[in-house]
């Protein structure tokens, strides 16, 4: 599936015409391949992409390439579905494990943006919803950990094991996941291919310092 972003808004299209300002498109991996043979890009690439776990970036002449798993804050041990970034100037290609999840992501970016919407903002929006929904796990662990430093202190609770295991596993994986997170802003910020203009580069800067402060939440 196609989309076409020009003059401040955007429609659906079966194929590109190459008058699109900024050309958006999103594929289940099944047709990774084939779209990668349709425009040029390196099948290596994209399985190695495919390979990573949790967030990696990597530039190379001319795009960038992406690997994100996208968490479930209601249940941190669980994956939504991992998805792939190539980002061209003007082009940005999602493939994913979820098409259903990632279509309703683009399109609540598309329509939420409304006249003010570009590609640049796109692809930033989607970033942003990444983390957006991180407090309800948040708010869960620092309620867990109320309650059994309650338990301790009114019932002299002594065996902890369990509920101290499981919340170290979660806090490792949000660790982990914000550390691979913040790498991926890191380098994207460069913006070493030019794909991002000055406003969009400042809104990422402003995830990254905000992505910052929830990482370091989960250490303390």
């Amino acid at each position: 599936m196609y989309y076409s972003i020009k003059s401040g808004g955007w429609q659906r299209i079966a194929e590109p015409t190459g008058q699109e300002e900024g050309l958006l498109g999103i594929f289940p991996y099944e047709k990774m391949l084939a779209c990668g043979k349709k425009w040029g890009i390196s099948a290596e690439i994209l399985e190695e992409a495919r390979r990573f776990s949790y967030a990696r970036y990597d530039s190379f002449e001319n795009f960038d390439c992406v690997s994100l798993e996208m968490l479930d804050f209601e249940n941190i041990l669980l994956s939504i579905g991992s998805v792939i970034l190539y980002l061209e100037k003007g082009k940005a290609f999602f493939f994913t494990s979820k098409i259903d999840i990632v279509t309703a992501l683009l399109e609540e970016c598309l329509e939420g943006l409304g006249e003010r919407v570009t590609l640049n903002r796109v692809i930033y929006s989607f970033f942003e919803l990444q983390t957006k929904k991180d407090d309800i796990i948040f708010d869960s662990i620092e309620k867990e950990i109320m309650d059994l430093e309650q338990a301790l202190i009114a019932t002299g609770k002594r065996d902890c094991v369990s509920e101290i295991i499981s919340l170290r596993k979660r806090l490792m994986v949000l660790k982990k996941y914000y550390e691979q997170f913040l790498n991926v802003l890191d380098i994207l910020v460069e913006n070493e291919n030019g794909i991002f203009d000055g406003k969009t580069l400042r809104s990422f800067k402003m995830l990254y310092r905000r992505t910052e402060r929830r990482f370091q939440n989960v250490l303390n």
